[in-house]
């Protein structure tokens, strides 16, 4: 928010979305989701010159406010702001910097409507995904994060978790017949349009060069009767530490986003244990089994993306046929099996 009177001259922005890198164990704390946002205050030039520095731009919405309803916005940020006041409990979904912006105007203004601002229907993640292309590191990366209640239909206040549903929901949300904003300008330009990540550093490339890799190596084993205990070893490995992290973020943290995330099926934690295992010459025969448990799982997965339990990233289908290929090959070669 930004309060502008100048007469005193008085020009200050009180901003939901600031946290202290200083407070201690601020990365724990991050990780973990119990990093406390606050509300802080800062001069409209130092605001906007910060802004223009890291190449990020501005819009304005002027809000048609009564000089009573001005104050009590005042009063309310101004509260707020104090040392006691400024800390909350940030959520990804429902308490960030962009739903603080209508729940002022709400707890201020009586009468303030912005339940009828979108009448299409949208998931918290297809919210999201709508500023992302999905051949792209952040894209893939959040879609491995996110569990499947970013799946779930959000409300229109709830899409609010995003700048630009605010923008729009302002732009239509009434106090009783009269529209909020008044006008609406651009301070700083929006950049250029930054450019996609090039293909041969895109996930979609990588992933497709692994699962060629898994294939031709898997091939030359059935060809030469033997097994790359190598790969073998890096699939359990990776795919165990990366299911260790999901587990964590689902079970060990406060982040809401990160539970029921059902990408755990097929980075199965306990592959982390498997893989040194699975490097020796000779294969344990419970293997077998372990491996029917493996591929039952990634079906799982699959019939829970077919249903809509969980959206999952689209490149992930190649990263699961290739899971499949080589829990396909070790399961029928469980006997001791010689090196590549």
């Amino acid at each position: 928010f930004r309060v502008k009177d100048p007469q005193f001259p008085f020009d200050i922005v009180y901003n939901y979305g600031t946290f202290d890198f200083n407070a201690p164990g601020f990365y724990t704390k991050f990780a973990r989701g119990k990093l406390l946002y606050q509300l802080s205050r800062s001069r409209y030039e130092r605001f906007l010159a910060v802004y223009n520095y890291e190449g990020r731009w501005v819009k304005e919405q002027i809000l048609d406010l009564s000089a009573a309803q001005k104050q009590a916005v005042f009063d309310f940020l101004e509260h707020n702001a104090k040392p006691e006041n400024k800390e909350y409990q940030y959520d990804f979904f429902l308490e960030n910097c962009a739903t603080k912006m209508w729940e002022v105007i709400e707890n201020t203004t009586e009468g303030a409507v912005f339940d009828n601002a979108y009448t299409t229907s949208r998931t918290f993640r297809g919210a999201f995904q709508e500023y992302l292309h999905f051949n792209t590191w952040g894209s893939f990366g959040i879609d491995l994060a996110l569990g499947s209640v970013s799946d779930r239909e959000a409300s229109p206040k709830q899409l609010m978790y995003l700048p630009e549903y605010v923008f729009d929901a302002f732009e239509k949300a009434r106090i009783g017949e009269n529209p909020i904003v008044e006008s609406d300008r651009i301070l700083i330009s929006p950049p250029p349009q930054v450019q996609k990540t090039p293909f041969l550093l895109s996930p979609l490339f990588l992933s497709l060069l692994i699962l060629a890799g898994i294939i031709w190596i898997t091939f030359m084993n059935i060809k030469k009767r033997n097994r790359t205990r190598w790969l073998d070893f890096f699939i359990f490995l990776l795919t165990g530490i990366a299911g260790v992290i999901l587990t964590l973020l689902w079970f060990a943290t406060d982040h809401t986003a990160t539970h029921r995330n059902y990408n755990v099926l097929w980075a199965f934690f306990p592959n982390l244990f498997v893989a040194f295992l699975v490097v020796k010459k000779r294969l344990p025969g419970w293997l077998g089994m372990y491996l029917k448990v493996l591929i039952g799982l990634i079906l799982i997965l699959c019939l829970l993306w077919a249903t809509g339990v969980q959206s999952f990233a689209p490149i992930l289908i190649v990263l699961l046929a290739g899971l499949l290929i080589r829990y396909g090959f070790l399961l029928k070669n469980v006997l001791p099996t010689s090196e590549e």
